[in-house]
C-alpha cells in the first residue's frame, strides 16, 4: 500500500482501476521500454511519485480483501433470493 504500480498487463479491469484512481501508471503489455521508461519517471519526478502515492495509499480502502469479500457475499446472497 501506498507504492505507486506500473501496470504491464492487457486493458481490462486492473487497468481501469489503476487509471481511474491515478494510483499508478499503464503500460503497453509486456512492453519492456515502456516499463523502463515509466521506473525512471517514477524515479526522476518526486512530484508525480508522490501524487501516484497519495493515491494509492487512498484508493487501497476501496479494494481491500475484506471488502471484495462482503461483495461477492452481498451478489451471492441476492442470487439466492
Amino acid at each position: 500500500m501506498g507504492i505507486p504500480t506500473i501496470m504491464s498487463v492487457p486493458e481490462g479491469e486492473a487497468t481501469t482501476i489503476i487509471r481511474e484512481n491515478g494510483s499508478g501508471l499503464v503500460v503497453e503489455s509486456e512492453n519492456v521500454e515502456q516499463i523502463a521508461s515509466s521506473i525512471l519517471k517514477l524515479r526522476q519526478d518526486e512530484e508525480l511519485y508522490q501524487m501516484i502515492q497519495s493515491k494509492s495509499v487512498e484508493a487501497a480502502p476501496k479494494y481491500s480483501r475484506e471488502l471484495m469479500a462482503q461483495s461477492l457475499l452481498d451478489i451471492l446472497r441476492n442470487y439466492q433470493n
